[in-house]
């Protein structure tokens, strides 16, 4: 997986959409939500009480094409859990190789796929840090 957005588009779309990205615990410029076909880039950006995933449209970056930009909000006091996800030969190569990938399911039975380019470690780090559950 690559890079999806330059330093200059991000910069404007986190803008843009008003993302707390200075006082965010971590960030990400490019984190896939969801494991199927229509996997959605987007940014990735973790704050005290939330995980945000902010996926990007046609016009922010050619890898959306036909997808409307969605935000995806989840509380850390619905969060179970977060686990890492192995993935099969198959589905390595059609994403690319993630990193990383990690399945977070909420209290509510919800569950979200993200694929991580790069960074995937610190991002469980930081899970841990703020006392999120990781399941082995």
């Amino acid at each position: 997986m690559f890079k999806v957005i330059t330093d200059k588009k991000w910069k404007k779309f986190c803008e843009a959409k008003s993302l707390p990205v200075d006082d965010a615990k971590f960030v990400l410029d490019t984190c896939y939500l969801g494991l199927t076909l229509r996997s959605r880039p987007g940014t990735l950006i973790v704050t005290e009480k939330e995980l945000i995933h902010y996926s990007y449209s046609f016009t922010d970056t050619i890898f959306a094409i036909f997808e409307p930009s969605e935000k995806v909000t989840i509380p850390f006091a619905d969060i179970a859990y977060v686990k890492k996800k192995p993935l099969s030969g198959r589905q390595n190569v059609f994403h690319g190789y993630p990193s990383a990938v990690y399945q977070v399911l909420t209290n509510q039975g919800e569950s979200y796929d993200l694929l991580f380019q790069a960074r995937g470690d610190e991002f469980l780090a930081e899970m841990r840090q703020l006392n999120i559950p990781i399941a082995d």
